[in-house]
């Protein structure tokens, strides 16, 4: 999330080594997306590779592919040519249809599920695919159906009356 805390002060400062940084995190960032050892889709390493990483894949996959995807929306609305812009894109997509749609669909913890679909969010609004708007649409739908009674949302998707606290939200 660095990157769009660089863009908010490049955009307030008009200082160029605010947008240096946002640029140089996203180099970074995507150079993180690489083939995960156990299944071989793209995922923002070290994903749940990493004992020491405080995250998950799903969840580094929605937050890698929305900042980079809400970077190049930023220079594209701006005029700013990056290079990288299509080699990123291209493996954005890979990175989508190899991991990050199946993950933001079938997680049962919805926290984890909702983020890796903020990801698919910012792609769709920087590609417009219609297969990222009709998943989008599908996991919303499941979503909302998984909803508890009350109009709250539970820690998981599947509820154990022997477990409650699977009710939590």
């Amino acid at each position: 999330y660095s990157i769009g805390i660089f863009l908010c002060q490049f955009e307030q400062t008009k200082e160029d080594k605010y947008f240096q940084l946002a640029y140089s995190m996203a180099k970074t960032t995507m150079s993180k997306l690489q083939p995960d050892p156990i299944h071989g889709g793209l995922i923002f390493l070290p994903g749940n590779h990493e004992g020491a990483n405080q995250s998950n894949s799903v969840m580094d996959a929605g937050m890698g592919t929305d900042m980079i995807s809400s970077f190049l929306i930023y220079c594209d609305k701006n005029n700013i040519l990056i290079e990288e812009k299509d080699i990123w894109i291209d493996k954005l997509a890979l990175h989508i249809d190899g991991y990050l749609a199946d993950t933001s669909l079938n997680k049962t913890v919805l926290n984890q599920r909702l983020w890796g679909l903020t990801g698919i969010v910012s792609f769709f609004k920087l590609q417009n695919r219609e297969k990222d708007k009709l998943h989008i649409e599908t996991v919303l739908e499941k979503t909302f159906s998984e909803q508890n009674d009350d109009f709250s949302f539970g820690y998981v998707a599947t509820k154990d009356d022997k477990n409650p606290s699977t009710y939590f939200s």
